[in-house]
């Protein structure tokens, strides 16, 4: 296949994978929603569980000892 004939996609319309930055406050509240075994949509809104949905995370529980309290 020739280069000519591949059309040309401006950038803006190129697929790629859309990557959100969370605040604090986000990244809490989707830890503590995991935590208590919850939707997170509840804590944080239909399209920030949307673009986290395929992400695998872990934070030890140095990084936020707050979020990891020994439940009764």
């Amino acid at each position: 296949m020739k280069k000519e004939d591949v059309p040309e996609i401006p950038k803006e319309k190129e697929a790629r994978k859309q990557i959100r930055i969370l605040s604090v406050a986000q990244r809490q509240s989707l830890l503590k929603a995991a935590i208590e075994d919850q939707d997170g949509r509840a804590w944080l809104g239909e399209h920030v569980h949307d673009a986290i949905s395929t992400l695998d995370i872990s934070v030890p529980a140095e990084i936020t000892p707050e979020l990891h309290t020994p439940q009764p």
